[in-house]
């Protein structure tokens, strides 16, 4: 064909295929490829050398619309593609790197196009086209050929071609691309910021998909090709200006925002990302010596438009966040400077640093380091983040002095930042338990690194008068600017600059409050970032209020902000820094003068409009008073003193603050003075009180001086966060401000009367704070005292307040008793109706009034015709129950926290009352109160409950108790909740599951037989304790509510788990019932059985036929209806019962033996006793045990006593334990069998004695005290253990004398006495012992007197009250005893003799450890000491052996020397008669351990004892010389022979004195 028609259907082959793909038209490109595979005809039109550029670009057009097919739609072909471009690179590679030269700039953008579609073939087509290329100046200026007319030009084909090796190459080729020095590269450095659109585009979204988040690109090939110079380059695009070519953008400036947040976007990827960037993440900050991002360094280093281009600020502070470590380098090496002056490149420039630090982690990244450092080390990885390596002392010292507020305000805001960052850092630190960064984490290091962060930033930080200083500045500018402003001063040259600061038109600039502002908050960071500037300042702190608050009150210009900066820096400081109260001499005679500035304080608070002001200025108010250490105890009265200051009018603010300071004054300057006033009315109070009381009940011996010291001590911080106690609050029921504050009303008032403000606010605060006082007593006696002195004075009557307030107290305070109308004097319904109303007003919870209340009832409300005056009983009750207080009182139980369980009673006590005064009250509402307060025990509150209970249901049919306490109140919220339809009745699980194990079984052990289910008629309905050591009542579940509880859930229509009827002790509960002395209660037990019996029948469970079998055998045993049977049989049947549920135990199968044996149960034998007793089972001692402990815990009714009689129990027990084979738990539990028997006991004294002597062990010891001391009272004839100690009357039967005998051989048979006190284990066992012995002492003649009846029952009732409560009448018992010769015990044989001698020195010994120790440990009283010394004196010196005991035990020596030192230190008369025994008792016990006693005198005279006391003193320790009593009288002497004359007075301390003197040479020489 010629080459014009060939040229022609290349014309219509490419005119054509640039239409393809389009339906409807012929594909030409696919129809040439089907018959052509390698385009051959059209590859082989390059052969010539005679084509034209023309043609050739004809060409290159064909064979690029060829191969964009096959590398797109037509991919199917894509082998054609492949083998058309290594045709053409294999035969005219030198063809298109000549077309590339070509000054045809059209042809070389055909030729690229061409380029790049071979390129597009594939990852081989790729390579080897890149192969072909050589990079030579003439390739590397093609990226320089723009056009500048906007068409189409040679540079974007470059970039066209360039990029589409990174789009179709893979990552070999890719990363030979970026190491190809002159090819992108060159692209980017060639005028990018002038690419178009989309060119930019192009370049960034290729760079960034292929290069960047490409995963086989490594860190070091980004960093190689993202240099400084080609991140620099790329940074140039935020500044584009190129051409628009993109059909979305309408305008060259909506164009330059697109290439900005392209670009932006691109390097935030690029060096941000630690997976994708470029930076590396440096987990030492910088501190390691390691090189870091040293390409970003340089980068940000040259983002010179930071301060200007806010994308680029943005852009520099992700940067540095993302890789901290290069900060520091940064600030050496960036242009910025930061050095403060007036020029607003300065500010721009902190406001970039700020910046960058604001945009780090509030908690230093060091901190949360899983690498361990050391703590100089954490401490400088932290402060890169957190402190700016620019600011230093000078930098701040120079901003401060900046002449423009903006620039101080920079300044400030800085140190700011660095302050709130360090404070955020110190919290994490030492909040966090373990921090993984320090090698050590404990709170020692945590410390020390806070310590050096303080210290660190002490190094850089202004002292604290730099900041005050600027303040100050600020406030004498604005000042004097005010006054420009105003005409009252002429400008003056220069300040017009400042004049423009500081405001104008005489408000103030919002810049220059602001500043302000940030000052103050800085003084607060400082105080609690770095409080060690803050102490060591001598600033006034009090200063700043001036210009904010004045004695008019807040100012009216001055912002709301300043205000609050103010008051939270107040609160912040120590009260210290503010010099509050001005500490001078207050003239009482002037009631009017100069303020203090807490008077400011106070004007501030009642003048402030915002409510979040006020509630600031009100704390700091109670802080600054608090902090003083005068109110630490008394806040709560503070808070009314502050508090009633809101409700007074404007007009009576200003001379009521003015009086309320006044008063401050007083206190702040004289503390002393008015807390000893509190502390004596206090003391004046209690004795009042006792004296009316009739009881000698002594006053509070806490001197005021003393509890003075300890409030003001160190600002009151040794009582801060403690609980106040008893003695406290009774020596300082109120605080040290309310005399204060009376005295100044009395000294105002006597100059004038018109201060009836004064005086009401007075009288308001102090009727609530007589209103809180526990006792109003003392606060009465001192208005009273108050008001009688100024009634005094010349004036005739009190103000109209003080009038009324003085007739309110006045009904608080004691009358005599000849004048109360509680007495049996007439009672006016209007007092009576006061005493109810205050008393359940502010007595609520006192157990006294309430009881006083309860008791008055009857007399006032008795008789029929009472007064209709009177409160009626309704309103009386619902008073009651309507009062906050109520709910607290009832719902809280004994073992629950500030729990009154006394108060409760009481209050459960008067309910009662009214309801049976007034049966109309019971309201159904009220049960579910009632039963959320009950507990079912045998507490006195809940038995009384029982039967308000019962009231309530006699009136409510409808009232059922099925269940109690909590769950209660829970079950009724839910009832509530739900409403009637689907409300559902508890079931019988809910009802046992209250039952709580434990108490149920003591239950069973300890059943009050005595108890009766319905009281009768005058019979007491209280159940007291019946039998010592009896559990605590509420320790023990109410029968009278658990037998009638159980009839109801046992109805035949109930569903009930018979197994958890046994296992929860319900049924044994019900069977010990039987042996109740109640016929009702048996009554009741046996019913519950008979219902049970049928639920048993229908029941699955294993042992159900056990226990039936059970029920059969005791339902045969019974003859008679509600027989009573013995506690023996029910203990056993309910231990048997219980066994049937624990199959796998021995006893199983015993217990089942003997029940498989018999029909019926023998109720005059005990059940199997000899058969289990003397069992020769191999688990014969676990059958024993059982059995033993049958007995052990029934055995304790009279029944039960004759059925052990009759069988010879206690025969078998005795033989048996006599034996040697007996083991030791069988001796206890024989010695712990019932106390109370009636057999011959001669044997069982003889068998204790055995016992002892075989087995001396602590348990045996106490279990045989105990039986002693029954077996003597209840032989004697005392079987009522209510009246335990009659047995010691002489007008009580008497022993003969050879059983007493037995009873001393039992006692003198536990060998030495001083094992008893190592052995005792209880407070009645040692109540027991003494009393023993007291009657070893009369049998054997020994003043049986002394041990009076008083005594002992004195002691039993404080030994309820636990050991320590026993202690002062232990040791008057003990002080009885006295050495003695102890009879030969009968147990002894072959002649032996006991070494009496040895027992009576080691008991003495023992009683006077014990005294001493009881006499030092408690406070000292002048009765007790004396006694004891006594005693001492008596016994000491009586018996040598006891006295060498005494010596050689250092303890008891100390615990002698603590006791003479305190009887020295009293002044007391009769104190001295006890330290002239004392000091002999010391004296002789120095002979004993052979120091002479200088001073022969038989006058022990006051001068004496103090030579002695000096003499005692030194040698008591062991020292040779008494070197300060030497040195004493040689002086005394020495001046006698300098005077001449005759001595008139003391001569006999002189005459003393030589002897001693004498007597210490001749010692010494000796």
């Amino acid at each position: 064909e010629s080459a014009v028609s060939v040229i022609a259907g290349l014309e219509i082959f490419v005119r054509t295929g640039k239409k393809l793909p389009c339906a409807g038209l012929y594909d030409v490109v696919e129809g040439y490829i089907k018959i052509s595979a390698e385009c051959c005809e059209i590859v082989e039109l390059l052969e010539g050398e005679s084509q034209s550029v023309t043609e050739l670009m004809l060409i290159f057009r064909s064979l690029e619309l060829i191969l964009l097919r096959t590398a797109s739609d037509l991919s199917h072909f894509s082998m054609v593609g492949t083998t058309v471009v290594k045709k053409i690179l294999s035969t005219h590679a030198k063809l298109l790197q000549s077309s590339l030269c070509s000054v045809n700039h059209q042809f070389v953008r055909q030729c690229l196009s061409l380029l790049s579609a071979m390129v597009s073939q594939g990852a081989n087509s790729a390579r080897e086209v890149f192969s072909i290329l050589v990079f030579s100046k003439s390739l590397n200026s093609l990226a320089r050929q723009r056009d500048r007319t906007g068409r189409l030009d040679v540079r974007m084909a470059y970039v066209q071609f360039a990029l589409s090796f990174l789009m179709c190459g893979d990552s070999s080729i890719v990363g030979k691309i970026l190491d190809a020095k002159d090819f992108l590269c060159d692209i980017l450095s060639t005028g990018l910021k002038e690419d178009r659109i989309s060119i930019v585009s192009l370049i960034l979204s290729t760079l960034q998909t292929k290069v960047v988040h490409n995963p086989a690109i490594n860190k070091s090939q980004k960093l190689r090709f993202f240099s400084a110079a080609t991140l620099a380059q790329i940074a140039s695009l935020y500044k584009w200006n190129g051409i628009v070519d993109s059909s979305t953008v309408d305008s060259q400036g909506e164009g330059k925002l697109l290439v900005r947040e392209l670009v932006h976007n691109f390097l935030l990827d690029l060096c941000c990302s630690h997976k994708h960037g470029i930076g590396f993440h440096d987990p030492s900050l910088g501190t390691a010596t390691r090189a870091g991002n040293l390409v970003l360094l340089q980068f940000v280093v040259g983002l010179k438009q930071a301060t200007e281009d806010e994308l680029v600020c943005e852009l520099l502070v992700s940067i540095l966040k993302c890789s901290p470590d290069i900060l520091p380098r940064y600030f050496k090496e960036t242009h910025f400077s930061f050095t403060p002056r007036v020029a607003g490149a300065w500010l721009d420039s902190v406001a970039l640093l700020k910046k960058i630090y604001e945009a780090q982690s509030e908690v230093s990244q060091a901190l949360q380091l899983q690498e361990a450092v050391t703590v100089p080390r954490l401490l400088s990885m932290v402060l890169i983040t957190s402190l700016p390596p620019v600011c230093t002392k000078s930098f701040f010292n120079q901003g401060f002095k900046l002449p423009s507020v903006a620039g101080q305000h920079a300044t400030v805001s800085i140190l700011a930042f660095i302050l709130r960052r360090a404070e955020k850092n110190m919290e994490y630190s030492l909040k966090t338990p373990v921090l993984n960064c320090l090698d050590t984490s404990t709170p020692t290091t945590m410390e020390e690194f806070v310590q050096l962060y303080r210290e660190s930033l002490s190094k850089i930080l202004p002292d604290v008068t730099s900041i005050v200083s600027v303040w100050q500045s600020l406030s004498k500018t604005e000042k004097e600017e005010s006054e420009v402003i105003s005409g009252a001063t002429g400008l003056k040259a220069g300040k017009e600059d400042k004049v423009e600061d500081y405001g104008n038109n005489g408000k103030q600039n919002p810049k220059l409050v602001l500043l302000k502002a940030l000052l103050l908050q800085v003084l607060c960071l400082y105080q609690r970032v770095v409080p060690h500037l803050i102490s060591q300042s001598k600033f006034d702190f009090s200063k700043l209020l001036k210009g904010i608050v004045s004695e008019k009150g807040l100012e009216r210009n001055v912002p709301p902000v300043l205000q609050f900066e103010i008051l939270k820096l107040a609160l912040e400081l120590p009260a210290s820094k503010f010099s509050w109260f001005r500490l001078q001499e207050v003239n009482p005679e002037v009631a009017r003068g100069e303020g203090s500035v807490f008077h400011l304080l106070l004007k501030m608070f009642i003048s402030s409009s915002s409510i979040h002001l006020r509630t600031l200025t009100r704390m700091l108010v109670l802080k600054v008073l608090r902090d003083s250490g005068v109110f630490e105890h008394s806040s709560r009265e503070l808070e009314l003193w502050v508090d009633h200051l809101q409700s007074l009018e404007p007009p009576q603010q200003d001379r009521v603050i003015q009086f309320l300071d006044q008063a401050l004054m007083r206190v702040m300057c004289n503390p002393y003075i008015y807390l000893d006033k509190v502390a004596a009315v206090a003391q004046e109070a209690l004795g009042l009180q006792a004296e009316l009381s009739g009881r000698d009940r002594e006053p509070c011996d806490l001197p005021g001086s003393h509890i003075t010291d300890t409030v003001i001590q160190d600002g009151g911080d040794g009582l801060e966060g403690s609980v106040l106690s008893d003695d406290v609050l009774q020596t300082f029921p109120f605080s040290a401000l309310v005399p204060a504050v009376l005295e100044t009303r009395n000294k105002l008032l006597q100059n004038s009367t018109e201060e009836n403000s004064v005086c009401e606010y007075i009288c308001a605060v102090l009727c609530d704070v007589l209103h809180c006082q526990r006792s109003p007593v003392s606060l009465c006696l001192t208005l009273q005292q108050y008001d009688k002195e100024l009634l005094s004075a010349e004036i005739s009557t009190l103000p109209h307040p003080s009038m009324s307030f003085c007739l309110y107290y006045s009904k608080w305070l004691p009358q005599q008793p000849q004048e109360t109308w509680i007495s049996p004097e007439n009672v006016r319904a209007l007092d009576w109706n006061v005493f109810v109303k205050c008393g359940l007003k502010y007595r609520y919870q006192d157990r006294e009034f309430l009881t006083v209340l309860e008791m008055l009832l009857e007399k006032m409300y008795g008789d029929v015709n009472a007064s209709k005056e009177l409160l009626a009983v309704e309103t009386l009750h619902m008073m009651v129950t309507s009062h906050s207080l109520f709910l607290p009182t009832m719902l809280a139980f004994q073992n629950e926290e500030n729990s009154s369980p006394e108060c409760k009673e009481a209050l459960v006590s008067l309910l009662l009352t009214l309801v049976k005064k007034c049966p109309q009250v019971c309201n159904s509402s009220q049960v579910p109160v009632l039963l959320g307060a009950y507990g079912a025990t045998l507490d006195p509150a809940d038995q009384k409950l029982l039967l308000l209970l019962r009231e309530y249901e006699t009136i409510n049919s409808q009232a059922e108790c099925l269940l109690w306490g909590p769950e209660a109140v829970e079950f009724h919220k839910a009832r509530k909740q739900l409403g009637p339809s689907l409300w559902q009745q508890p079931s019988s699980e809910q009802v046992l599951a209250q039952l709580a194990p434990d108490r149920m079984l003591n239950t069973v052990t300890h059943f009050p037989l005595h108890r009766c289910l319905i009281p009768q008629e005058g019979e007491e309905l209280i159940c007291t304790q019946e039998r010592e050591g009896t559990q605590h009542q509420l320790c023990l579940y109410d029968p009278c509510f658990l037998l009638p509880l159980f009839s109801f859930i046992l109805r035949p229509e109930s569903v009930v788990d018979c197994q958890k009827f046994v296992s929860c002790h319900a049924l044994a509960v019900t069977v010990v019932a039987l042996s109740s002395r109640d016929l009702k209660m048996r009554s009741a037990a046996s019913h519950v059985l008979t219902s049970f019996y049928e639920h048993l029948e229908g029941a699955r469970f294993r042992g159900k036929k056990q226990i039936l079998y059970l029920m059969d055998t005791v339902r045969n045993g019974i003859q008679k209806q509600n027989f009573r049977l013995s506690l023996v049989h029910t203990t056993y049947i309910a231990k048997v019962a219980q066994q049937m549920l624990r199959p796998e135990e021995h006893m199983y199968l015993v217990i089942n033996r003997f029940l498989l044996g018999t029909q019926y149960m023998d109720l005059g034998r005990i059940p199997d006793f000899f058969k289990l007793f003397y069992s020769f089972d191999f688990e014969h001692k676990l059958e024993r045990q059982w059995m033993l402990s049958v007995l052990e815990e029934s055995v304790m009714d009279k029944l039960s006593f004759d059925l052990c009689e009759k069988q010879n129990v206690y025969h078998a027990l005795l033989g048996f334990c006599s034996s040697p084979l007996c083991e030791q738990s069988v001796q206890v539990h024989y010695i712990c069998l019932p106390e109370k028997t009636t057999f011959q006991f001669r044997s069982v004294l003889h068998s204790s004695s055995h016992v002892i002597v075989s087995q001396n062990n602590g348990r045996l010891v106490s279990a045989v005290i105990a039986l002693l001391y029954s077996l003597w009272f209840f032989n004697l004839g005392q079987k009522d253990p209510a009246v335990q100690y009659r047995a010691a009357d002489d007008s009580v039967k008497c022993f003969t004398f050879p059983v007493i005998n037995d009873f001393l051989c039992a006692l003198l048979s536990m060998n030495v006495m001083y094992q008893v006190f190592a052995f005792i284990n209880g407070k009645n066992v040692l109540i027991k012992f003494f009393f023993l012995e007291s009657v070893k002492e009369r049998v054997q003649g020994k003043a049986s007197a002394k041990l009076s009846q008083s005594h002992l029952q004195d002691l039993d009732k404080a030994a309820d009250g636990g050991l320590e409560a026993c202690r002062p009448l232990l040791m008057s018992i003990l002080t009885h005893w006295e050495p003695q010769t102890v009879l030969p015990s009968p147990s002894l044989c072959n002649g032996e003799v006991s070494d009496s001698s040895s027992l009576v020195g080691r008991t003495g010994y023992t009683l006077i450890k014990w005294t001493l120790k009881t006499l030092c440990e408690g406070s000292y009283e002048e009765s007790s000491i004396c006694a004891a010394v006594e005693w001492l004196h008596r016994v000491i010196l009586s018996h040598k052996t006891i006295a060498q005991s005494l010596v050689s035990d250092e303890a008891v020596k100390v615990d002698l020397l603590r006791l003479y030192h305190q009887t020295c230190q009293c002044r007391v008369q009769s104190s001295l008669d006890t330290l002239q025994l004392l000091t002999t008792v010391m004296l002789h016990l120095l002979e004993v351990q052979g120091v002479p006693n200088v001073l022969q005198t038989s006058k022990m005279e006051e001068a004496v004892l103090k030579l002695l006391s000096l003499y005692i003193h030194e040698l008591w320790n062991g020292g040779k010389v008494p070197q300060l009593l030497l040195t004493h009288v040689q002086l005394v002497t020495r001046d006698e022979k300098k005077s001449k004359k005759k001595p008139k007075a003391g001569a006999s301390v002189l005459h003393l004195c030589k002897d001693v003197l004498s007597a210490l040479n001749s010692l010494l020489s000796t």
